[in-house]
């Protein structure tokens, strides 16, 4: 539904198959399938979804995860990082957060992950979480992320 309202002129047909990106793999009972290679799909998508002011303004990015469900500070790198972002921290979070929030130097990143994280508003400095980041931009996932 959400893919209705982006232009055809933005999509970017890939072919998987042609792209040497597929493994072939078996499962127990017998079925053949294929599985991705992660480390290739991630390197033959970075090439046509670089956000060209997210690169060139080469922000630093720390991603913690303020909620109870493993994994989804590492899938949110991989997005950050496939859009040209430099993540330098991954990790949870000391608190437990319901919404997703986002602390960091006014800049055209900050925005962009807002609009991709459905971030409202920033959070204040006072954040405990805050004090152990050396990045110039901390995002804190919320429950409101791994419902999505």
């Amino acid at each position: 539904m959400g893919l209705a309202s982006v232009r055809f002129d933005k999509i970017n047909h890939i072919d998987l198959g042609n792209e040497d990106v597929l493994m072939k793999n078996k499962l127990a009972d017998g079925t053949e399938i294929l599985d991705p290679d992660i480390i290739r799909l991630d390197s033959l998508l970075a090439a046509s979804s670089i956000d060209p002011k997210i690169q060139m303004e080469h922000k630093t990015i720390a991603i913690f995860n303020s909620t109870d469900h493993p994994g989804l500070a590492q899938k949110a790198g991989r997005l950050i990082t496939n859009i040209g972002g430099d993540v330098i921290i991954t990790s949870n979070g000391k608190n437990k957060h319901q919404l997703t929030g986002i602390y960091g130097e006014k800049s055209k990143t900050l925005d962009r992950l807002k609009q991709i994280f459905n971030v409202r508003d920033t959070i204040k400095a006072t954040d405990e979480d805050l004090v152990s980041s050396r990045a110039q931009i901390n995002l804190f996932l919320g429950d409101d992320y791994f419902e999505k």
